[in-house]
């Protein structure tokens, strides 16, 4: 799985955790987190528009050819292939309590997610048509980070004593 961090103010956090007890600022920040962790998911759920046939030198290689009509034979592969909708549906997120406090993770079980949807080993051919894992968190940062400093900012001036 990847990991992403996203650094909130600890300045920020460290006086909601001494104005409020552990779980009343958990409380506070799962709210952020859940919302968050939907955008990201939502995100990455979103698919590309088709691709337009046929791709420009599709099967550059014998090997690549021999596998593909192989595939077509087997049965392994359809065409025209059919979208399925699997890898948008096998996105997940989840909200884990640790020492620290809360971690988010949005993730997904297929196998094949990282050569579609992962930043670092995204197949040349979903380059520039699928959304990245990284892609999606850089564009989301600035929203998340206001996200959460608005929770914070709120529970602060909630009217707790110091």
């Amino acid at each position: 799985m990847i990991t992403y961090g996203l650094q909130i103010n600890q300045n920020t956090v460290d006086r909601l955790f001494r104005k409020l007890d552990r779980l009343a600022a958990e409380r506070v920040l799962r709210a952020p987190m859940e919302e968050s962790l939907q955008v990201l998911q939502d995100d990455l759920t979103d698919y590309p528009p088709k691709p337009q046939r046929p791709y420009p030198k599709m099967l550059r290689t014998a090997k690549q050819r021999r596998y593909f009509f192989w595939a077509i034979k087997s049965g392994v592969i359809q065409v025209p292939y059919v979208r399925t909708g699997k890898l948008g549906q096998s996105w997940t997120y989840r909200i884990e309590t640790t020492g620290a406090g809360l971690r988010g993770i949005v993730g997904t079980n297929m196998g094949y997610a990282k050569w579609v949807q992962n930043e670092d080993s995204q197949a040349v051919i979903h380059r520039g048509n699928w959304l990245t894992d990284a892609r999606v968190v850089s564009q989301r940062r600035d929203e998340i980070g206001r996200r959460f400093a608005a929770a914070i900012k709120r529970a602060m001036a909630g009217g707790m004593g110091e």
